[in-house]
This record gives C-alpha cells, structure tokens and sequence, in this order.
C-alpha cells in the first residue's frame, strides 16, 4: 500500500487552522465557565466517578443497508469485537487511537466504502474503488452536560486522498433496571464534510466510465448527519453484551449518484466480549 501525505498547500493550511482552533475552543470553554482554571481537574474528578473501563475481546456481527446498486443489500460479516487501552494507546475494533495531550488524540482508521466493477453488472466497466485507510486528529471537549469532539482525517493510502472534518456530540448514561445489573447508554449526533475527492473516488463517474444509463457524474463535497445509539450490558462479572446502531444521511452529492440506489445508510452490530481486566492508563 502505498503511503501519500498531504502534500497540497490548501490541505495543509486547513490542518494547522485545526489546530489553531481546537485549542482556542477549549481555551474559550475554560473561560466561559465562570473563568475557572482548574476545569480539567474538576472534569477528572467527574469521569474518576464512572466505572473504571475494561479490556474487552471477543467476536461480533453487522448487518447494514447498501449504498450502491451493485453489492448485497445487507452485509453480515463476522468481525472482531476488540475494546483495549494500554497506557496511551487504545483499540476499538479495526481503529486505533494514540493520547498525544490531554483531550487530543491520533487516530488511524480505515473507510469501508468500496465500489467493484463485476462482469455482467451495472458496474461492469468501471475501475475499482478499494477501501482507503485514514490518519486522523480528534480533540476532546467534555462539559458537564455532554461530549464535544472536533476530529480531522486525511486518507494516507493514496486511494481517495480526501480530507474529513467532523464534529460530535454525546452524552453517556447508566442505569440499573434491576439490582446488581447495570445498562449503560451513550447516544450521539455528528455532522461530517467529505472533500470532493472522497464524493468523485467512490461515487462519481468519469467520461471513459459514462454510458448511456450511467452518465457521467463529478459530484463536490459531500455533508453527512449520523444519528447513533452505543449500548452495553454486562451479562455476567466477565461477560458483556456490546450493541452499535447508527442511522447516516448523505447530501446529495451522494444521493444524485448513478451508483447509489439511496441516500441514507443504517447499521446495527452486536459483539459478545470476555472482559480481560481493567485497562492500563
């Protein structure tokens, strides 16, 4: 696989404004709350108050819609269920992630779009789009009320080149239906902006590719809402029922594709871990 950085003047600038920004935001939140300084300390007081977390592996299942009119209308692979943290690095299933400062965090995960052109299909002439891996930067800003989180990522495969901003919003809660047995929530919002690279890499068509029934298509950036639901449920003191199920939006540079058949896409996964201890911090 071959490894590009960015390389453009433009995409660069971006990622220093990014970093410019996320610091003066949080900067602006320690103000804001009635000037205190000590803000991160109370907010560490506060996360010291939740279960320590654990160090999970197992096994899990997905089941989601397709975008493309080519391609299973659900997908049900196994995959792993793996939820580790060693000192500053921490694993969630494919992705990983690395504590640079406080708050701040570098992540490496890949994107699971993917377009093949099979004989006999709709697709048959197109080149393939293979699925791209992404090198990230994600701040932190958690309040009282609910999680913040800015994150930037650059695809460093060399497939899509394309750049992504988002930004989060979540809150966790917990609950004991019964005594003894705990259920804990984390539901969220996110807003996301893909570059136009990523919208023409995986759903435009060019003019060799451009048919009668498949025009040509060169879509711009693409926005995304996602709405989604984490769930967890300890079923024994060593085993823990996982559940993820998020619901996503595309705007129509996705939508308007000739490939595409929708513009929304939803998916639900459950995993069974075995909890292998408390994480090391």
């Amino acid at each position: 696989m071959r490894i590009c950085l960015p390389s453009s003047k433009e995409t660069l600038f971006k990622f220093i404004k990014l970093l410019i920004i996320g610091p003066a935001l949080f900067g602006q939140a320690l103000v804001f709350s009635n000037g205190r300084t000590d803000r991160i300390d109370n907010l560490e007081k506060q996360r010291s108050k939740r279960p320590e977390p654990t160090n999970q592996i197992g096994l899990g299942s997905s089941i989601s819609t397709s975008l493309y009119k080519v391609g299973d209308s659900f997908d049900i692979p196994v995959v792993p269920s793996i939820t580790y943290n060693y000192k500053r690095f921490s694993f969630r299933g494919v992705a990983a992630s690395f504590k640079l400062l406080p708050l701040t965090r570098l992540t490496l995960k890949p994107d699971f779009n993917k377009v093949e052109a099979e004989k006999g299909t709709y697709n048959e002439g197109l080149r393939e789009r293979n699925r791209s891996l992404d090198l990230g930067l994600s701040f932190l800003l958690p309040s009282k009320w609910f999680m913040t989180r800015f994150s930037y990522e650059r695809d460093i495969s060399g497939r899509s080149e394309a750049n992504k901003y988002s930004v989060s919003v979540s809150k966790a809660f917990q609950f004991e239906p019964w005594k003894g047995e705990k259920i804990s929530l984390l539901p969220g919002i996110s807003y996301s902006q893909h570059s136009k690279e990523w919208s023409r890499y995986y759903f435009g068509v060019t003019d060799t590719e451009a048919r009668a029934d498949r025009p040509k298509y060169t879509p711009e950036d693409s926005h995304q809402w996602t709405l989604r639901l984490i769930g967890n449920y300890p079923i024994t003191e060593k085993y823990v029922l996982n559940t993820f199920y998020s619901y996503t939006v595309f705007s129509s540079a996705v939508e308007d594709s000739p490939l595409t058949k929708r513009g929304y896409r939803s998916s639900i996964f459950f995993g069974l871990n075995y909890i292998l201890g408390k994480s090391t911090r």
